[in-house]
């Protein structure tokens, strides 16, 4: 007996998946293929595999969009209790500064911005400033990372930030996202030696270049810096890495 059903083409398949995949709900998708049929009669094996294979994509979106509302909960979590690290960091340092939390909140936002890690930004701010944002040595180093006008205006150049003068660098924001250039630079120019590049931050790379020369000799100063920013981003990353897993195993149980 010939199969007298109405059939559907792969166009209209094609369509019916399309607009399927589309629609939300079970409910706006039934008003669909209600208005569909009423145009042009489906046939039901048609419709069943168009209807299928829509809601499977659909139930693959979901579970992608999921994911993603997951993982940047995550980050957003994640970035929280960095915040809260640093603003342990920064009250220890500072006897419990009114501002620790802006200011903790200003160095992660501008590490992250800048792919770099919070926690090594800080410990370097503990030995420049303490995190005295208005400090200022006296061969005119200024701000939270001590940076010098000079430096300053150059490596604004290399990282195609603007120049604001001298007078900028008191702002936690723009001497931040300065000095994290100048150290990702240095780390650069000292193929990733995070020590080199910590002793070229407080010396100066030329200084450090002539010390490779055998042409100076690098400071006691500047090599206790840079063990002492490396051996306290150690701990502190340590330390973070085992409260953040209690945090999060809490967070589970609770």
């Amino acid at each position: 007996m010939r199969n007298t059903s109405p059939t559907i083409d792969t166009n209209d398949f094609n369509a019916t998946y399309q607009a399927l995949r589309k629609l939300l709900s079970f409910s706006i998708a039934s008003c669909f293929i209600t208005i569909l049929l009423a145009a042009r009669p489906i046939s039901s094996t048609s419709l069943a595999t168009a209807f299928t294979a829509a809601f499977s994509g659909e139930a693959e979106s979901i579970r992608a969009f999921k994911t993603a509302r997951e993982l940047s909960q995550a980050k957003r979590t994640h970035s929280e209790q960095q915040i809260q690290y640093v603003i342990n960091i920064i009250k220890k340092s500072k006897k419990n500064d009114a501002d620790a939390r802006k200011l903790a909140e200003v160095i992660v936002r501008a590490s992250k911005v800048a792919s770099y890690d919070p926690l090594f930004v800080a410990s370097v701010i503990r030995s420049e400033s303490t995190f005295n944002k208005h400090a200022v040595s006296p061969v005119g180093a200024t701000g939270l990372m001590q940076i010098l006008p000079g430096t300053g205006e150059y490596i604004s150049k290399r990282s195609k930030l603007e120049w604001h003068g001298e007078g900028k660098l008191v702002d936690p924001e723009y001497n931040l996202a300065l000095g994290i250039a100048y150290l990702k630079d240095l780390e650069k120019k000292f193929k990733g030696n995070r020590e080199h590049a910590l002793i070229a931050y407080n010396w100066g790379p030329g200084n450090l270049y002539k010390a490779f020369k055998g042409t100076k000799t690098i400071p006691t100063s500047s090599m206790d810096y840079a063990k002492g920013v490396i051996s306290r981003h150690s701990k502190w990353t340590k330390e973070f890495g085992t409260r953040t897993i209690a945090s999060n195993t809490l967070r589970v149980v609770g």
